[in-house]
């Protein structure tokens, strides 16, 4: 079983499969330490309009970018990249008693995963409705009431704050004071702006 997976021609796939071990066990220890490497993710990417008419847009909107959280949108790529090239790989072994070229199995696991990553996307977006993790605009979050809920705050750490969006969903966000405040779990801050995606705080009321 090893040699099949540690073959030259897996190699794609094999490596996709070690992201996204690596990606679940940052989080699970991010979750651990009081880092969220999900909402640290979502606040670093730029945002992304897919409503926009570009091409580009709609090909990432028809893939349910923007749908979900980003690190769970990539994991399971990653993981369907691997499945299927791995599935690909098997049959032609199985069949042929060789290997597929490394590029052609792999562009045929990143054409089979798209129309699959779209529908088990839609099917996430619709199981998590109500996540803390939802993903919206950034934007969107500021001039809103949080509460920081794990860890304290300063100029130089950031801490974890719950925010209920106009939709009613949470949102867990890293955040910081704007100035040399020190912010403790429980208290309520004001988010009013971005710095290198993470949220600005003031304390509220002010």
């Amino acid at each position: 079983m090893w040699d099949f997976f540690l073959a030259n021609a897996n190699l794609p796939f094999s490596l996709a499969f070690t992201l996204l071990c690596a990606l679940g066990l940052i989080q699970v220890l991010g979750l651990v330490l009081g880092f969220s490497a999900g909402e640290a993710m979502d606040s670093s990417l730029p945002d992304l309009d897919i409503d926009d008419p570009g091409i580009l847009s709609q090909a990432f909107g028809w893939l349910c970018f923007g749908r979900l959280p980003f690190l769970i949108w990539l994991m399971l790529w990653l993981l369907l990249f691997a499945l299927l090239g791995w599935g690909l790989q098997w049959l032609a072994l199985d069949l042929r008693g060789a290997y597929l070229p490394r590029i052609l199995s792999g562009l045929g696991a990143l054409l089979l995963s798209l129309p699959l990553q779209r529908s088990l996307g839609q099917a996430l977006a619709r199981v998590l409705p109500n996540s803390e993790s939802s993903a919206v605009s950034q934007q969107e979050l500021i001039g809103l009431v949080g509460e920081i809920v794990l860890g304290s705050a300063s100029r130089s750490q950031a801490a974890e704050v719950a925010v209920v969006d106009k939709q009613g969903l949470k949102h867990y966000v890293m955040a910081k004071p704007y100035d040399d405040l020190l912010l403790e779990q429980g208290e309520q801050v004001l988010l009013f702006d971005l710095e290198d995606g993470i949220y600005l705080v003031s304390p509220y009321p002010g």
